[in-house]
């Protein structure tokens, strides 16, 4: 008789296999579970399919797409392959030293059953005492849609002193290193794939708050995030994405107490963005930029039925920041985590 799958591990790989086999061999030691690696090829190169080829082990299970199908949509390809109880999706470019760390993750979330999503401590590979920019230590998003974590606000990345040591809810965890209950992702109807990558986790963890579920941080065990390998090749696409995505989310989750007053100054802020890549010679951005706002105007018909359906029942009950984080970080000077009363 085969052991039921505790745990389906989910990664996706970008012309990257030589670090998607670095993971592999980090979580094969992984003890106190029964589990699965699936790994998603995104590549469509045949020296990284060369190279996963090579793995031979009864746990994992590789799927070479004929295309690159992003974030969100490899992610639901892996959950629907996949036969764990949970979810646990992490980047390719992520190392966990602790062998009980799939177990202790499982552990908490048997016992708390309103739970559908734990991270845990996102910590830099580079700087292993620093919170990575990734997650850190669980996200947040104020009333303007810009996403923040505690131990990284913008580009100011905290040690880790012990500060954010307790479990406690956040707005939306990291596909970094995302911990779910499968049932509870398939009831929500798995990752928006408008997004492509960016955002994708932020969309599902509202939904996931307004369905009653919460979202926790567990401190308790550490991932090691080496940091945005693939998109250092694509910096373009990542700027478009960024922008595009996080309009995209505030036009289609965010109550409209927040979006219709609050837009104005939105938009305003945009344009300071493209004052900020000009001030600082970013020039290569300021198409990527504006190609985003072009992209989200076209799909606003689009946007709009997802905002329908996103609030046919319920309300988002999620811990979101009143505040504005851009104006209290710029203006106000609130660098760090502390420094914001949430």
């Amino acid at each position: 008789m085969k052991n039921k799958i505790d745990i389906s591990i989910i990664t996706l790989n970008y012309q990257e296999a030589v670090l998607t086999k670095l993971l592999i061999e980090s979580l094969l030691a992984s003890e106190g579970v029964y589990y699965e690696i699936i790994v998603i090829d995104n590549s469509c190169k045949e020296k990284d399919k060369l190279l996963l080829s090579t793995i031979k082990h009864k746990n994992v299970h590789v799927f070479f797409m004929s295309e690159n199908l992003g974030c969100a949509r490899g992610y639901n390809t892996g959950i629907g392959k996949a036969r764990g109880e949970y979810i646990f999706i992490l980047n390719n470019d992520t190392v966990i030293k602790d062998k009980m760390a799939l177990f202790k993750m499982k552990q908490f979330m048997d016992i708390h059953k309103s739970v559908a999503v734990i991270q845990p401590k996102i910590k830099s590979f580079k700087n292993p005492t620093y919170y990575e920019y990734a997650g850190a230590a669980g996200g947040y998003i104020d009333v303007l849609g810009y996403p923040f974590c505690r131990g990284r606000i913008f580009n100011i990345l905290e040690e880790d002193r012990g500060q954010y040591n307790n479990v406690t809810e956040i707005t939306w965890a990291s596909t970094c290193a995302f911990f779910a209950k499968k049932s509870v992702l398939e009831r929500a109807g798995l990752f928006d794939p408008i997004y492509f990558a960016y955002a994708e986790e932020v969309d599902m963890c509202l939904k996931l708050w307004k369905m009653g579920y919460r979202v926790l941080f567990f401190p308790d065990t550490t991932v090691y995030h080496k940091g945005e390998v693939s998109w250092k090749k694509v910096r373009g696409r990542k700027t478009f994405l960024i922008h595009r995505n996080h309009l995209i989310l505030y036009f289609k989750c965010l109550p409209l107490k927040y979006v219709l007053p609050l837009l104005p100054y939105r938009i305003f802020l945009e344009f300071l963005s493209i004052i900020f890549y000009i001030f600082n010679k970013s020039i290569l951005h300021i198409i990527p930029v504006g190609f985003s706002y072009l992209a989200v105007v076209v799909l606003l018909p689009k946007i709009i039925t997802k905002r329908l359906k996103f609030f046919q029942s319920g309300i988002i009950n999620a811990p979101l920041y009143k505040g504005s984080i851009v104006f209290d970080y710029f203006v106000k000077k609130k660098k760090l985590f502390s420094d914001v009363n949430i």
